[in-house]
């Protein structure tokens, strides 16, 4: 009896399609493919806005827009290169204009983003303090410069590797991470001063 779900032997892998293979099939015209890569990246591209903001609303938009900017752009997109980090300057493009098009960030994370900030811990002392730790991390990276912001949240809250943040910002890979040095030092004397470690 056909239940209709595909049955796997024992041993044999399912090929998940990378990125760039997406890429060239949307560059083909299957708008699937495109929204295959846009399930792909949706939370990371929110969070990395969130991140970059701490404004959620604003964070929608921005997470909008980029994906309406790389579909726009995907012929433009050389598919021999990595998916990622194309997208993700489509992103920092559009988050540095937000950066320029306001004079400061919020101050103070609301109560729901210094949660999201802080992780999934389960007692409520430890809730408490992540919660502080995000918003004192939160307060040294908004004084940080947009070139160091960008750094940090690439590298810190995405995991990037400092050679795909050099393509993402083109710069050397040297000045990636010297920019992430002096963001680092700067986060870190702020927990400092608070106490926290």
């Amino acid at each position: 009896m056909d239940t209709g779900t595909t049955h796997v032997a024992e041993g044999e892998d399912l090929a998940v399609e990378s990125d760039e293979d997406l890429a060239r099939r949307a560059q083909a015209g299957e708008t699937a493919a495109f929204d295959d890569l846009v399930g792909r990246f949706a939370k990371p591209m929110l969070n990395f806005f969130i991140r970059g903001l701490g404004r959620f609303e604003q964070a929608e938009d921005l997470w909008q827009q980029t994906f309406l900017t790389a579909f726009e752009r995907l012929k433009t997109f050389d598919a021999g290169r990595p998916w990622k980090p194309w997208l993700y300057g489509i992103a920092v493009n559009h988050l540095r204009n937000a950066w320029r098009a306001q004079a400061t960030l919020p101050r103070h994370l609301p109560d729901d983003l210094a949660q999201r900030f802080a992780g999934n811990a389960r007692d409520p002392k430890d809730v408490a303090a992540d919660r502080e730790a995000a918003q004192v991390i939160w307060e040294g990276v908004r004084l940080l410069s947009d070139e160091q912001r960008a750094v940090f949240v690439l590298r810190i809250y995405h995991g990037l590797s400092y050679n795909e943040i050099a393509e993402i910002l083109d710069c050397p890979v040297g000045t990636a991470k010297s920019r992430m040095h002096f963001a680092a030092e700067a986060v870190r004397k702020g927990l400092r001063d608070r106490g926290i470690s």
